[in-house]
């Protein structure tokens, strides 16, 4: 399979990568800051395996 330049160059794919990624960024520091999280929970060996865990709210049931 013959690939494209660029063709995994995501950000010369779309215009607006700059507006995509500040919105991106703006959405995920609202999130952290209303949610309960834990940050950087290792599942494996290398620095770079690690989730976020973010706590969902509990709503009363609708009746």
């Amino acid at each position: 399979m013959k690939l494209m330049p660029g063709s995994y160059d995501n950000g010369s794919t779309v215009d607006n990568e700059a507006e995509i990624l500040a919105s991106f960024q703006r959405r995920s520091r609202d999130i952290y800051q209303a949610f309960n999280h834990d940050a950087n929970i290792p599942y494996g060996n290398l620095a770079r395996q690690t989730f976020d865990w973010l706590y969902s709210r509990i709503l009363p049931l609708a009746r």
